[in-house]
């Protein structure tokens, strides 16, 4: 019986399996490393747009002669080169004072009554300056110009791609034309930190409204009816005219 000769290779379907096994997984582990990078390193909270308001203070002094009460003309141009490098505006806190609690004595009240008055005629509204504890007076009147500045959020922001993203969270760029304008118009920066005191209410003009409201009666005043629409204009009519 002659024997089956036998080969001196290996069966190429064993010896490559385990390469190419390991080939396909690695491709498989990058096709889906490709697809979850770019929600698997971002969070919705990176992209929550904010406003950073900061205060800033520029500090200015007032120098005297030894025993001088009123600015000399030499201090009043500091001054005013002081304020255009400022350029104070609407609502800034320009205060007045000594910088210290005590021991200012007359002299030093009539120093920063001068130079509250002279910005004053400028037409600025000055305020008094708070004392600091246990600090000693130089004789220099203490100017400070206080106010709120705010800075936008990064934008736009396209940290997050907008091809994918199972998850289904909100873009990147979610919020920064809102939060950015916002910052832009605002008068007074102040009011995003802390809301404004309301002022006293007229009770009776309220009632009166109220009391209008409940009995239906469009007259706006006596002699004079008004017309609604429904495109919501109003139109003003005197003498005869009748409300519809």
């Amino acid at each position: 019986m002659i024997d089956k000769p036998r080969s001196i290779f290996s069966h190429p379907r064993r010896a490559f399996r385990a390469p190419i096994c390991a080939v396909l997984a690695v491709a498989a582990l990058a096709a889906l490393a490709g697809c979850s990078s770019e929600t698997a390193y971002w969070s919705p909270s990176e992209s929550q747009k904010q406003l950073k308001v900061d205060w800033v203070r520029f500090d200015h002094r007032v120098m005297f002669d030894q025993n001088g009460r009123g600015i000399t003309d030499q201090e009043r141009a500091r001054i005013d080169e002081f304020l255009d490098r400022v350029e104070p505006r609407y609502g800034d806190q320009i205060l007045v004072g000594s910088g210290t609690g005590n021991g200012i004595g007359e002299i030093g009240n009539e120093r920063i009554a001068a130079v509250t008055e002279y910005l004053r005629a400028l037409g600025l509204k000055v305020g008094p300056l708070p004392p600091v504890a246990q600090a000693r007076w130089d004789g220099a009147v203490r100017v400070m110009v206080g106010r709120y500045v705010v800075t936008p959020p990064n934008c736009p922001d396209w940290t997050k791609s907008a091809s994918y993203d199972p998850n289904n969270h909100v873009s990147s760029n979610f919020g920064c034309a809102t939060t950015t304008n916002l910052g832009l118009m605002v008068a007074d920066p102040g009011d995003l930190v802390r809301g404004r005191e309301m002022g006293p209410a007229d009770g009776a003009y309220s009632a009166r409204m109220i009391k209008t409201y409940r009995e239906g009666d469009r007259s706006s005043s006596p002699g004079q009816s008004m017309t609604f629409s429904l495109g919501g204009g109003a139109g003003g009519a005197s003498g005869g005219g009748a409300s519809q």
